[in-house]
């Protein structure tokens, strides 16, 4: 058998449906291409526990992120906690309906995800990205799902209450000067952008499907992005 095509997807965030006519667009076929996914299976979109399904169905590979891991988390503390203790992880209503969607084996899977997925050599799939100032080997699974912008030291930073990145911070893939090529989504982009470094590669491609844009693809070999458009707006920004 000859060697497998890698196809990398971003955030799905349980649009099913985009899901299937993108596997179906690349004409997907298991014995000839690798499918790895960037996290954010579930929330926003209308199917969550079918997206779940299909992942699990496929036997894809797929990194944990920070939408993903909250539901792990929340039942921890479930099946740990006493009858009369609150959970300290809040799900809003709509979480608790994706949440009560899944099965306890779905969670259980969830929870297995390794935080990055080496696609071959040097290049990474990490869902958000990686601290400048931490050594790849040595990053901190939390900013590998949630870091966006960094300081002048490379130590992530948090967005301010309106949503902006803080003044004289930069964009992590930016500041990015490990000799590591990092394939990544949770930072919502209207098109794919490759961030191209002095000792690297950085692409990013969550197209924000959830919210009526598209879910997008990335054929490594070939370095080729393949997008289908959202059916409807799922979530308003």
């Amino acid at each position: 058998m000859s060697q497998r095509e890698t196809f990398v997807i971003g955030d799905v965030h349980g649009a099913l449906a985009e899901l299937e006519l993108l596997l179906e667009k690349i004409k997907y076929d298991p014995s000839k291409i690798r499918l790895v996914l960037l996290g954010d299976l579930t929330d926003r979109g209308n199917d969550s526990k079918g997206v779940v399904d299909l992942v699990r169905k496929l036997n894809a590979e797929c990194v944990m992120s920070n939408h993903d891991i909250r539901y792990v988390n929340y039942f921890r503390h479930e099946i740990r906690k006493e009858t009369s203790a609150k959970n300290p992880i809040y799900l809003s209503e709509h979480k608790q309906g994706v949440y009560k969607s899944l099965s306890k084996d779905d969670i259980v899977w969830l929870a297995s995800l390794p935080f990055m997925i080496n696609i071959s050599g040097s290049t990474w799939a990490i869902h958000a990205g990686c601290e400048p100032a931490v050594h790849f080997i040595d990053q901190d699974p939390e900013q590998l799902i949630r870091v966006r912008y960094v300081d002048d030291k490379g130590r992530a930073v948090k967005l301010n209450k309106d949503k902006e990145p803080p003044k004289s911070s930069i964009f992590w893939a930016n500041a990015w000067d490990q000799p590591y090529d990092i394939i990544f989504g949770h930072n919502v982009v209207d098109e794919p952008v490759v961030f191209k470094n002095k000792n690297n590669t950085c692409i990013s491609i969550d197209t924000g499907v959830c919210f009526g844009g598209s879910l997008t693809g990335y054929f490594y070999e070939r370095k080729e992005f393949v997008s289908v458009k959202a059916k409807r707006v799922y979530w308003k920004r």
